[in-house]
């Protein structure tokens, strides 16, 4: 009986360590099709640029020609702001892109981003902050002819001169 006892005892200790290791493995493998996904996104925001005011959104819709790359160009920032930043919206339904299955025109995809960049500028004690002030970025230079990636984080921003350029910013970065 006492030898039955300890082979059972040790056949569910070696089931649940295979459970632990298999639970850890899926929890990786969700963690690294995270991170992939999150790294496309920001493959896409580097080819279309952070749009970060209302008034760069307008110009830049202006510069594509057909309406399905316009679709993209929104999309990919709706993407950014809700899988990279994690922006967190007045109505998480700003992050759709169709309703009842019928996709959104680019007039309201645009409205919807438009607010997003809106509600990225956040009241802070009197004074307005950009959601990425205080977040780690990844900041890649090429130097001598090679690419190089740098950490850093997002320490403070810079507003330009309103004469030129409307509700514009520029961030400074810490390099850690």
């Amino acid at each position: 009986m006492r030898q039955n006892y300890k082979r059972r005892l040790n056949e569910i200790e070696k089931q649940r360590r295979i459970a632990v290791a298999e639970q850890i493995r899926k929890k990786e493998a969700a963690r690294q099709e995270q991170l992939r996904q999150q790294e496309e996104f920001t493959k896409d925001i580097i080819n279309y640029s952070l749009w970060q005011s209302e008034s760069e959104v307008d110009n830049m819709l202006l510069s594509y020609k057909k309406d399905s790359d316009t679709i993209k160009a929104l999309k990919a920032q709706v993407r950014f702001r809700k899988n990279v930043l994690h922006q967190i919206p007045s109505d998480k339904f700003k992050f759709n892109f169709s309703k009842k299955g019928k996709d959104f025109t680019v007039n309201e995809l645009t409205a919807n981003l438009k607010e997003l960049v809106t509600q990225a500028i956040v009241a802070d004690d009197a004074i307005q902050k950009h959601i990425l002030v205080g977040k780690k970025v990844r900041h890649r230079f090429i130097k001598d002819g090679q690419s190089e990636w740098y950490i850093g984080k997002v320490i403070s921003q810079v507003f330009a001169c309103i004469c030129c350029l409307t509700n514009t910013f520029n961030l400074s970065f810490k390099y850690l």
